[in-house]
């Protein structure tokens, strides 16, 4: 078999992460599988679990490192705009995008099955950020793909997150929900979080800047000293 990986919540899946090898990514857990192909019914996979990795008698760190290299040959990325996806999905060609229309991508694997793991293959994100021209909010669709628009000062992501929380309870069957919260990549320091901490951080940054603007204007000598 291949090896693959997936992406599922931490939430309702603390027993279940316990015993199995992952790593955490936000509020999220990178699990490993062992694909081995297709029978009558679907896809055959398997987590590999901490006993497995014990008895392979392989590290933890060399998995991950195996993972990383197989997966994206093993299972491909695949990148493409929601328009595509939806002509695809209708057997049909694409309509060219309307002058200015956002770009919003949809991240998951040629077999979009478990694709959301794509977002931790080595390069991707780097990638998505040169196709959507700079920062980008990460919507977690479901446990196969995700979907990515850009950060262009339009969207808040709280607007996003009602959205994403709606969709969930209403559209995804809850085996396949991925998480109620937005993400944020920042292309310049090349940072996968949260949302709401790159909002924080954007917060802070701004003060620490207004601060400086300040504090020259501050120091001059003032009436009441002399």
């Amino acid at each position: 078999g291949s090896l693959m990986m997936e992406l599922i919540p931490q939430k309702g899946n603390e027993d279940r992460l316990a015993e199995v090898l992952h790593q955490k990514v936000e509020d999220l857990a990178l699990i490993y599988r062992m694909d081995m192909g297709e029978n009558g019914n679907g896809k055959m996979t398997s987590v590999i679990t901490n006993q497995q990795l014990e008895a392979y008698g392989i590290t933890a760190e060399q998995l991950h490192q195996d993972a990383l290299e197989n997966a994206p040959q093993s299972h491909p990325a695949s990148l493409r705009s929601m328009r595509e996806v939806m002509a695809g999905m209708m057997g049909m060609e694409p309509d060219p995008p309307m002058p200015g229309e956002p770009v919003m991508l949809v991240a998951t694997t040629e077999g979009a099955f478990m694709g959301a793991a794509v977002i931790q293959y080595p390069g991707f994100m780097e990638q998505a950020a040169e196709q959507v021209g700079g920062d980008f909010f990460v919507l977690p669709s479901s446990i196969h793909e995700v979907l990515m628009i850009p950060d262009d000062g339009k969207a808040d992501y709280r607007e996003l997150e009602a959205m994403v929380q709606s969709i969930n309870e209403t559209q995804v069957a809850p085996a396949d929900r991925l998480s109620d919260h937005v993400y944020h990549y920042d292309q310049k320091d090349r940072v996968f979080e949260l949302a709401d901490k790159t909002a924080a951080r954007k917060l802070a940054q701004e003060k620490a800047r207004k601060t400086e603007e300040r504090e020259p204007a501050d120091k001059k000598s003032s009436v009441l000293a002399q």
